[in-house]
């Protein structure tokens, strides 16, 4: 089964993924026993509510939602590919952008809420696909590679995405494609509001110069 390139890396900072890579199952809460006393106790009052409420509707049960946990308090660091606080020359040099992009997810999952979080994963797995559409122009254009005297690179474009070889050095040239031409046309999937693609962009750049 295909998986996310982003998802194979970011499994290793979750506390719900097992050794194998796989969601663990997460059970419900079991329910309460009752003693003899709270038994004793809940007849009381249902005796004492009035007929009107006897008679109400029941309400339904709302369903159980499993509390997600805060990463800094649950991470198994045991579990990374590298020591992600203190990464080295070698580390830095080495990640591609699909580790850096789960490393970035990990680092903001641990400052804002689930609710804004989808829309930063939203954000990012945009930016990814937008950055293989244009990274290797911006890269040929940056670096003034001339193909015709570079078949290796040649070879490179013609056989792999750009996310997947290359490190994140040339994602901040395409920000304003991003955000003016890239968006636009993906808002009917998901509509990201302008003032957040330009606070995420800007955040996500400073990010890259501050840690990578």
């Amino acid at each position: 089964m295909y998986e996310y390139p982003i998802f194979t890396h970011l499994k290793q900072f979750s506390n719900q993924i097992d050794a194998d890579g796989k969601l663990k199952k997460i059970s419900e809460p079991a329910p309460q026993e009752k003693n003899e006393d709270d038994e004793e106790e809940s007849g009381k009052e249902e005796a004492e509510k009035p007929e009107e409420e006897e008679n109400s509707e029941e309400k339904p049960k709302e369903p159980f939602h499993h509390p997600v946990p805060a990463p800094t308090q649950y991470a198994n660091k045991s579990k990374w590919n590298r020591n992600y606080d203190n990464l080295n020359d070698k580390d830095r040099q080495e990640m591609l952008v699909d580790e850096i992009f789960a490393l970035y997810l990990y680092r903001m999952s641990n400052r804002i809420n689930q609710s804004y979080y989808q829309t930063v994963l939203a954000y990012v797995i945009f930016f990814r696909e937008c950055l293989n559409e244009y990274g290797w122009g911006k890269k040929i254009e940056s670096e003034q590679i001339v193909l015709e005297n570079n078949p290796e690179m040649k070879s490179q474009i013609e056989n792999n995405l750009f996310c997947q070889v290359n490190n994140a050095e040339h994602a901040p040239e395409i920000c304003n494609e991003f955000v003016t031409v890239y968006m636009e046309y993906k808002k009917s999937i998901y509509d990201i509001p302008k003032h957040d693609q330009i606070d995420l962009t800007i955040n996500l750049c400073h990010w890259l110069f501050e840690c990578q």
